[in-house]
């Protein structure tokens, strides 16, 4: 049927059946106005939402490696909860055998990956996954693990361990973790009122997001596994939990035993 009507010149015009189907400009913009305010209240959902997934697939990895250190700490004579063999050692080749695949060494909210060549350890010079020696340098960096494991307790004390080193022994300036000294281990340092206080193996720290490099060395920040807001860590005795970072300062000292009480380090 014709929508256009003729005028007495001959010419012809819209009828007004045709024009109430069209938008005018001014809703078409009124459309787009909306649409763009739409977008721009559901992406920071969307965002809060993927980045709580990571999180949550992080916290499983660190849970079934929590898991792994403990079934090598049964495997071992010593009881110990890690291989690692000094500060500079920071080896996770030990936990191999007790996962199912090299994707659970690297957090979803980063762009680490562990690839499968094999190299030696700066440190000892053992074979293993080249990118089990060494952790990534931060969340953007391409190879190297995400995590690390929280291997000593009782730095800056008195105490000290001798551990078998390739044949030998090497004495430690503090202790290796082992499933008898974390149940049993009392603080030294006073930092927080914690002098003689036993956490247990629910309050010892194991295999943590990588939080040593970034910004600022030991303590969350924008370069960390989930920026500055805290991080995930996996517990002696197998759980796994996110912390923010305004519990961070206690939580470590309560584990590690070192006499920190501020950001920066104590030694």
């Amino acid at each position: 049927m014709n929508s256009h009507l003729n005028t007495s010149d001959g010419t012809s015009t819209e009828s007004p059946r045709s024009r109430e189907g069209a938008f005018t400009l001014v809703e078409l913009l009124v459309v787009i106005a909306i649409i763009g305010i739409l977008s721009a209240m559901l992406l920071p959902a969307l965002g809060r939402s993927k980045a709580s997934a990571h999180r949550s697939v992080c916290l499983s990895n660190l849970h079934q490696s929590a898991l792994a250190s403990l079934a090598y700490a049964d495997d071992d004579t010593r009881g110990s909860l890690t291989a690692r063999t000094s500060q500079y050692d920071r080896n996770l080749n030990y936990l191999l055998p007790y996962l199912p695949s090299l994707k659970i060494f690297a957090c979803p909210s980063t762009r680490n990956t562990v690839r499968t060549n094999h190299g030696s350890s700066p440190v000892t010079g053992e074979r293993g996954i080249a990118d089990l020696f060494t952790y990534a340098d931060g969340r953007k960096a391409t190879f190297g693990t995400s995590y690390f494991c929280q291997g000593f307790i009782g730095h800056e004390t008195p105490y000290s361990d001798e551990i078998p080193y390739f044949g030998t022994v090497r004495t430690l300036p503090f202790l290796r973790r082992t499933i008898a000294n974390v149940a049993s281990y009392s603080n030294w340092h006073n930092t927080f009122g914690l002098k003689g206080n036993v956490a247990g193996p629910s309050g010892h720290w194991l295999i943590t997001d990588n939080y040593w490099e970034g910004k600022v060395i030991a303590y969350p920040d924008e370069d960390d596994n989930h920026g500055a807001g805290g991080i995930n860590l996996s517990f002696c005795d197998g759980h796994a939990e996110w912390i923010k970072t305004k519990a961070f300062l206690f939580l470590y000292e309560l584990d590690t035993d070192e006499g920190r009480s501020g950001i920066r380090l104590p030694y």
